[in-house]
């Protein structure tokens, strides 16, 4: 609202100030009048508030929102005067609940959780007629909630109770910690839940962040009082203020994404670059550069949307390039930039490499300047982004620019135009390495000639077994469960109709905690929740997990990792498993480079998951998302368990049969340079 200011006061400032009838005139600029009034802290005694916020309401003139703080709802007195009040004056009164100690709180009925209710509770007893007050409850991100906070977090989403992100406290934040509240904010961003207004806000906040700066609340703020409570609870981010509406350009360009336009765009731009490359011949020609050799090489693939298991994939080929040329300097295009910046400084790359938009104006200018352009593992399948992978290759091909297929997957393609993209790629190649028999099998069939494709092992395996973890502290008594599930996304249960899909995918949350609760009773122990991926774009895995251990009955010896690790953290979570349940790909495939005994499930019904579990597990390990039971999974879990005790040795010899094939992508991309 134009010419409007949020009022911010104390309890203590309401009870110490004297009624005046100037109040609160002598606060404001000029001109200006209050839009909120937002009393924070903990009340004393709720009927001399109420009484004096009700002597100092009517002075209020064109104020939309009184929000009031409830530190404890235990003491929370009716505030039946009040609400009428402000019903009759069309006031919108709130209740806020802030959080300020998410270690103690999660889905399963902790203290916050209660107290949230009771509030709820309490506030929905002061009905007038129509008029409810509302309750909102403040999840401020700042460096001592940012990595606790999304237990909390996903269960308002599933008691639909309302909730606003604020962000607080930066200055003493640490580089990670900035690091993941700018990660918790892209994720809030585009949840479907919040409104527009807050989905706008998280991207201004998000935006200041990666641009090193903080989001600027206090211009429009008023603080009422001497005492510094209302100070700092601004500086907190505990003061869920209005937010503003989100400009017409800002709401245009969501519309569009949810169109999917931009999709559409790259799929038209895909198609007509590589029907002229056919005409102009420029595909089939492949000048090399000859003017020697630059020590730089861009990095394309899927980054920006990197799982736990990418970062591996990059960190596995970066060793050997790096092995070979210590001075080599690497760019990586990214859709995300300040999550693949984050991606290189785990990787220790922070001062040897560059992350770069996925801009083909900006690429191309690069290419006079590079020896190599390579496709650092992940999929190549449906997905309309292949067309910006050839494309790239295109020019570097054009530039004489050396370009490789370095560690990945084929597959599924049911598209004609993936398959002409894969068929694009393979002829801009100049060395080819896949990560499975299966993928080279699947060219075979479409007719691809692939004389020139090797085949060896995802890099993620060379970079999890070479990493020098510290020895494993054993902590309680009992065996450690990892469980590293995911949703089901519906593109890989498209061998079900929908109606059989959706029952299914339902039933898993409840299969899963049930398995937990079965491994549990039968040996004891703790099991430990590991997320693979953190990012909303392919799932935050977080999230379903936390549904996992609220539905779980022995959800106190069930721990969520609910932070956001580097990949070197996740193989160190995993490496202190006695036995381990994965869903995703890589979960399975760190679990085998670092010998723990694992169960397979396979969720994309004869993908990779499948393949790499025909490969190193037992064929009892490994089972199908769509008809496994519980039962199956917790008999497999204890049958291998006990594989615990084989022999180091002869697990050292697995490792290092993995390793020898997982290095020949990294290998392949170093001999270029």
């Amino acid at each position: 609202m134009k010419n409007s200011v949020r009022l911010v006061q104390s309890f203590e400032s309401l009870h110490a100030s004297p009624e005046s009838t100037d109040f609160p005139g002598k606060l404001l600029p000029p001109g200006q009048r209050i839009e909120s009034w937002h009393i924070v802290g903990r009340a004393s005694d709720w009927e001399i508030a109420q009484e004096r916020l009700l002597a100092r309401l009517p002075a209020f003139q064109g104020i939309r929102l009184l929000a009031i703080e409830v530190a404890d709802p235990q003491t929370f007195t009716g505030v039946r005067r009040l609400a009428a009040f402000c019903a009759d004056g069309r006031i919108r009164l709130r209740f806020d609940h802030v959080i300020r100690d998410p270690a103690r709180e999660d889905a399963g009925g902790s203290m916050a959780a209660e107290s949230i209710r009771n509030l709820c509770a309490k506030v929905n007893a002061e009905r007038i007629g129509p008029m409810t007050p509302a309750v909102m409850v403040v999840l401020p991100l700042k460096p001592k909630t940012v990595g606790e906070i999304l237990p909390l977090w996903v269960w308002l989403e599933d008691e639909q109770i309302s909730y606003q992100i604020t962000v607080g406290d930066l200055n003493g934040a640490s580089e990670r910690q900035r690091y993941m509240i700018t990660e918790t904010l892209e994720n809030a961003a585009s949840r479907a839940s919040l409104t527009e207004r807050g989905q706008f806000y998280c991207a201004e906040a998000r935006d200041a962040l990666v641009a090193g700066k903080v989001l600027e609340q206090a211009n429009g703020i008023v603080i009422a009082g001497e005492g510094r409570e209302a100070h700092e609870a601004v500086r907190h981010g505990e003061v869920a203020l209005p937010l503003p509406d989100p400009p017409f350009r800002w709401r245009l360009r969501r519309l569009l994404r949810r169109w999917k336009l931009d999709n559409w765009s790259i799929l038209l731009r895909g198609v007509t670059n590589l029907s002229l490359s056919l005409v102009d011949g420029s595909r089939a020609s492949h000048p090399r550069r000859s003017d020697g050799r630059t020590g730089q090489a861009l990095v394309i693939g899927w980054y920006g949307t990197e799982t736990v298991g990418d970062k591996a994939i990059l960190g596995g080929i970066l060793r050997e390039m790096f092995a070979k040329r210590p001075e080599l300097r690497v760019t990586v295009a990214s859709t995300l930039p300040f999550y693949t910046r984050q991606t290189m400084n785990e990787l220790g790359h922070t001062t040897s490499s560059e992350v770069v938009p996925y801009d083909f104006g900006r690429i191309a200018r690069l290419m006079p300047e590079l020896d190599e352009v390579l496709i650092g593992g992940g999929p190549l399948m449906d997905l309309v982004e292949m067309f910006d992978l050839v494309r790239v290759m295109h020019l570097a091909r054009k530039a004489g620019v050396a370009t490789v297929i370095a560690g990945c997957g084929v597959g599924p393609a049911h598209w004609f135009v993936t398959r002409w993209a894969i068929r694009a790629l393979l002829e801009l190649a100049d060395i080819v390495v896949l990560r499975d028999r299966d993928s080279k099998d699947l060219l075979d069939s479409w007719h691809m000639d692939s004389q020139k494709v090797e085949v060896g092992l995802d890099p993620a395996i060379n970079y999890v077994a070479r990493l020098a973890l510290p020895l494993r502290v054993k902590e309680g008594r009992g065996p450690v469960l990892g469980v590293a599930v995911r949703d089901w996304p519906r593109k890989f249960g498209r061998s079900l109709d929908q109606a059989a899909f959706e029952a299914r995918r339902s039933e898993l949350a409840r299969l899963w905690a049930s398995v937990c609760d079965g491994f549990l009773r039968q040996h004891g122990g703790q099991v430990k929740l590991v997320p693979m991926h953190t990012l909303h774009i392919g799932d935050d895995d977080r999230w379903f997990q936390a549904r996992v251990r609220a539905l779980a009955a022995e959800k106190d010896s069930i721990r969520q990792l609910t932070g956001s690790y580097s990949a070197e953290d996740i193989a160190e979570e995993i490496r202190d498993c006695d036995v381990f349940l994965g869903m995703r790909y890589h979960s399975i495939l760190f679990a085998a480079a670092l010998g723990v005994p694992t169960v397979a499930v396979d969720y994309s019904r004869g993908g990779k998951v499948a393949a790499f579990g025909r490969r190193v597990l037992p064929p009892e390990s490994v089972f199908d998302v769509a008809t496994l039971e519980a039962s199956q999974i917790i008999g497999a879990l204890g049958r291998a368990l006990g594989m615990r005790r084989d022999s180091e040795k002869q697990r050292r010899h697995s490792r290092e049969e993995l390793v020898s094939k997982a290095r020949l992508a990294g290998e392949a991309a170093a001999l270029l340079l």
